[in-house]
């Protein structure tokens, strides 16, 4: 059962829940739980039975597909006021997971237990509203996502994840590996394509971060990469024999 404060933080924080008639509110205090994980900790994996629906009080956390290649794609990122739509997928669906979640930051999470969120779903059309609303409102960055994967090149995906991300100073604090991953490649090509960016001159790479030094260059890439691809240095790379 929550605590007062508790309570509070979650009608704040999800108001759709305050459309539910007072039984289904005093359900929702008595069974929901709530957890806190640590950046870089695991939430759930592939292959895991979904135990109940997922909300994000603070924080946030990154759900992800692997491949066998061991590639992978953020699906979601889900934030503070969402709900995770992978487990609302894996609840509806009658199965387990279909990706991994990991704590971006400092998270605090509220999980609805399995059968408590079905009987819900089949007897109260405010708290099914609530949950189709946040599942739905996922589509528009699922199509853009699949536009970008079917449509973009990777240096392409990279240039606008690096504009999209960083800071007014132009840093992204991430590290290759968490850029590949957000864009949906391997490590190593965003380090080649960063090594060609920066003897540009374009960014500057640090350890856990990248520093853009030139948006024109990168957002002129965006829309004509082969128009200004002459602009890269060529790097030779040498192999002993």
């Amino acid at each position: 059962m929550l605590a007062p404060e508790q309570i509070d933080r979650l009608y704040a924080t999800f108001p759709g829940f305050r459309s539910l008639n007072a039984d289904n509110r005093q359900t929702i205090e008595d069974k929901l739980t709530i957890a806190v994980t640590d950046r870089g900790r695991t939430l759930f994996r592939t292959g895991d039975i979904c135990a109940g629906f997922l909300l994000c009080l603070s924080g946030g956390f990154n759900v992800m597909s692997t491949s066998g290649g061991n590639r992978k794609l953020v699906l979601q990122t889900v934030l503070q006021g969402a709900s995770c739509t992978v487990s609302t997928l894996a609840l509806m669906g009658n199965r387990p997971y279909l990706a991994t979640a990991v704590a971006a930051s400092h998270t605090e999470w509220a999980s609805l237990p399995e059968a408590v969120f079905r009987t819900l779903m089949d007897t109260s059309p405010d708290f099914r509203r609530v949950v189709l609303s946040d599942y739905l409102s996922l589509l528009p960055s699922v199509m853009s996502l699949l536009d970008k994967m079917a449509f973009s090149r990777v240096d392409q995906r990279l240039a606008g994840s690096l504009l999209e991300q960083a800071s007014p100073s132009g840093h992204v604090i991430k590290t290759h590996q968490q850029i590949a991953t957000d864009i949906g490649t391997v490590r190593e090509i965003v380090t080649h394509q960063l090594s060609y960016w920066s003897h540009a001159g374009w960014v500057k790479t640090m350890r856990g971060a990248v520093q853009i030094l030139n948006r024109g260059a990168l957002s002129g890439y965006l829309a004509e990469p082969s128009l200004i691809r002459e602009q890269q240095p060529v790097l030779l790379t040498a192999r002993l024999i």
